[in-house]
Parts: structure tokens; sequence; C-alpha cells
């Protein structure tokens, strides 16, 4: 075979390859938009009014509209009348070497006019979704964000972008979301709000009950608020917020694990403190969990049903099957401070309760709850947060009132003293409530002052466990 022959011969047998796989790209993403568009047609929330396709060898186009349905939940009235809706645009990419889906969003013509005030010629909002052969699937949306400035008014939102990484089967899901911040201000000066960029970031895999479990984690960069009212100037301010959760599966049970600070809160430019938490929620049934998340959403909310769930006696019955191995949950808060920290110690578990003491009274229910509670704080703190944060006229009189209440709770038994620290603790348990081991009364508005009683030598005993192995500590 000649050498011209034989590149005309490999040339074709190319060109018939690569038209084999973009057919074959093409079939594989229309194959899915029609099972998303399947499975809609089982839900009336939202009704499909139309739907059309064209194609070419290189990409084709499918364009849905949509409205909004539950004609019976949702008045029209509502809307003017209208009923809203929204048109997609999917444009599909049939190149084999770069197989994916443009999302286009047809907003209604009256949303034009103010569309284009936003964001000019800009799109509002980009999505593409990126096919790989073995499938991968990435989903890229972002938004340029808008300016505004009006009358001396100023509205800035800095823009979005996500990522999405998954598989066809969302066995796996990895995504990224920023929000880039904005600015808000008035003309007069009266109002001013800064907020920096939030950064949400999670690694999530399909366990075996069907719930998509992993780590997740939160950064905001802080915030920055001034306001005014009359002759009096209010500001809060914050710094560095971060969170993190880790959720797991082990022997049918779900835990969540989390923990998180948010430092240099400060109001009027006065420091309120840096709080921080971490907490826990076991002993969950995972597999009656998914179910229930699962039965909730396509029997409820996507089938138009948006009153109490639990008055479904199917989820009244996978609710008891969630909470039938008496789930416990925990939870510290500090709040720190040069004089020391502030906290609150959570300690819970719920006792299996039946779908019967679900579909029945409070009272019956909270008999099946154990919770202690802790609170303690320098004794000192108020004080200063008075003479920081009160009109000048009132400091004496609001110290002179929070020493009196302070006396007359110690004296009295619902407070404790340990060295600098006023601390008192609740429990709950077959429906009874004491505080500090005695049975809880409301304060009374007319108790006569006390001198204080002596400090103890030893914080309040912290040994009492709520559930097994678990106990309050400070």
């Amino acid at each position: 075979m000649k050498p011209a022959h034989l590149a005309l011969t490999a040339g074709a047998v190319l060109l018939a390859t690569f038209s084999g796989a973009s057919a074959y790209t093409a079939w594989r993403s229309h194959q899915q938009l029609d099972k998303l568009n399947q499975a809609m047609t089982q839900y009336p929330l939202l009704k499909v009014i139309s739907r059309s396709k064209t194609y070419s060898l290189w990409q084709s186009q499918e364009t849905v509209s949509y409205q909004l349905g539950c004609d019976n939940e949702i008045n029209s009235e509502l809307f003017g009348g209208t009923r809203p809706g929204i048109t997609v645009r999917n444009t599909v990419s049939h190149n084999p070497l770069s197989p994916g889906v443009r999302t286009d969003i047809i907003w209604p013509a009256s949303w034009a006019e103010p569309i284009k005030q936003l964001f000019g010629d800009a799109q509002p909002l980009s999505i593409h979704t990126r096919a790989g052969w073995l499938g991968q699937m990435e989903t890229r949306i972002s938004s340029p964000g808008f300016r505004v400035e009006k009358n001396g008014n100023l509205l800035h939102w800095k823009g979005l972008d996500a990522t999405f990484q998954y598989d066809l089967g969302l066995q796996t899901l990895q995504h990224e979301l920023v929000l880039h911040g904005s600015d808000a201000s008035d003309a007069q000066g009266r109002f001013k709000l800064t907020t920096q960029d939030l950064l949400h970031k999670g690694q999530y895999q399909r366990s075996s009950s069907g719930l998509l479990l992993g780590q997740e984690s939160v950064r905001f960069g802080g915030l920055q608020l001034a306001a005014s009212q009359g002759t009096t100037q209010h500001s809060f301010s914050a710094g560095v917020l971060e969170t993190s959760t880790q959720s797991s599966e082990q022997n049918g049970m779900l835990a969540i694990n989390g923990k998180g600070s948010w430092v240099g809160l400060h109001y009027n430019s006065k420091p309120l403190g840096d709080l921080s938490a971490q907490g826990s929620l076991s002993r969950l049934d995972a597999k009656a969990l998914a179910d229930y998340n699962k039965q909730a959403l396509t029997q409820g909310v996507l089938q138009c049903h948006f009153g109490n769930q639990l008055a479904n006696p199917a989820n009244r019955a996978l609710l008891a099957r969630i909470l039938s191995h008496s789930p416990a949950f925990s939870q510290l808060t500090t709040l720190a401070n040069p004089e020391g920290n502030s906290t609150l110690n959570l300690k819970a578990s719920l006792s299996a309760p039946s779908e019967a003491e679900l579909a029945g009274s409070d009272t019956a229910l909270a008999k099946k709850l154990a919770l202690q509670a802790l609170i303690s704080w320098p004794h000192i703190l108020p004080e200063r947060w008075i003479n920081d944060f009160a009109p000048e006229a009132q400091r004496d009189m609001l110290v002179h009132g929070y020493r009196n209440t302070v006396a007359n709770m110690l004296a009295a038994g619902s407070l404790q003293q340990a060295g600098t620290l006023l601390q008192t603790r609740f429990d709950l348990s077959d429906g009874k409530l004491l505080q500090n081991g005695k049975p809880f009364q409301q304060p009374t508005q007319s108790a006569p002052a006390h001198e204080a009683s002596a400090p103890v030598d030893e914080p309040i005993d912290q040994a009492v466990p709520v559930a097994p192995g678990d106990s309050l500590s400070q």
C-alpha cells in the first residue's frame, strides 16, 4: 500500500473512531439528562412544561422549561397570579477528548433588565460539567458578583466559585465553595457592613447504610459591622471563624464529632472574648436515618407535603428506629477572656423512645431525656462588661444589682463559688429538674439581699454520668 493510501486509510479510521466516540459521548450525556427528567415526572414540586432537543456532530442542545407545581399547596396569588418558572438549556459537547455539559439558565423576560443592571453583560451564573470516561464528574459553578451604587448607598457582592467532584452513582463527593465577601453601606453613614471570604470544603464517601459521610470544614475571614441609632453608635467585629466536623459509621451506628472557634469578638471596640466549642453526637441508627432522609424528601417535600413530617406514621416509625440505641450528645462551649474562661458544658442522652411516645405529649417524652448542664463564669466578668458597655449613668446601679443578685443566689444555693468562678449545675432526669442537687425553684424578685457565702474549696461534683461512661468535665 502506498504511503498516501496508508495515510488516507489511517485518517479515515481515526475519523470513524472519533465519530463513534463522539456519538457514544453524546448518548451517555443525554442518557443522564433523560434519567433526570424522567425522575422529575414522579414529583409534582416542579412540572416539566416543555422539552426540546437539537443535534449536530459536535454538540447538541436540550432545553427544558419548568414551572413550580404544588397547585393545591402553594397559591398562585403569592406570585401575582402567574406561577414562577425557569428554563434550563444544556449544551452537550460530543468531543470525546473534552466531553461535558454547559448549563445556561434562561431567565424570565421580566428579569432581563434587573439582571443587566446588576451583572452587565456577564452571565449571572455559569455552570460547566465535565465527564470522564470512567464515570468521574466535575461541575464548576461561578458568579461574578455585582456592585450597585445608588444615591450614595452601596451593595457590593463579590461573587462565588464552587467545584463539585463526584461519580455518576454519587458514591463519592468532594466540594469546595468560596463566597468572596461583601460590602454594604448607606449614604448617611449610619450603616456599614464588610464580610470577608467564606470557604467551605468537604470530602464524603457513601457508607454501607447509604449516607454520605466524611469530613468538612468552614473558614470565614471575619466581619465588621457599624450602625447608629440617633446619637448612639454601635459596632461589632470578629476575626477568623473556623469549624471542622467528621462523620463516620461503625457497626451500623452514626457518630458525628466537631469543633470550632471564633476569635476576636468585639463590641464597640471592647473585647467580648474568643469563642470555641467542641461536641459530639453518637449512637444514631445510620440505616434508619438514611431511610428517613430519603422518605422525607421523595415522599415529603417533592410530593408537596410541607407539614409536620412526624404526622406521618411511617416517618415516626423511622424516627423511633433512629433513636432506638439511646443516642448521646455532648458539647463544651468556652468564652475565653483575661478574667478567665466562661463555659457551658452539656451532656444529654435520650432513652429509646417508642412511636407512641414520639406521637404523645412532650411531658412523656421529657421523661426519656437525661440532661446535665454545668455553667460557670468568672465572678468579675459581668462587672467588666457593665463598665465597658452600659451607659455611664447606669453602671453603678447595674453593678450593685449584679452583686446583690449573686449574693441572693449564693445564699439560696442556686449558685456556688469555686475560687474566682461562679457556677451552677442543672440535672434533668425522669422529668424532674434539679439545680445543684436540689429541686429547681423559679427565682423570686422580692428575695432580700444576703452576704455572699464563703467560697467552696472544690467545684461542684461533676462525676454523675448522663450516659454510661460519660461525665461532665470543665
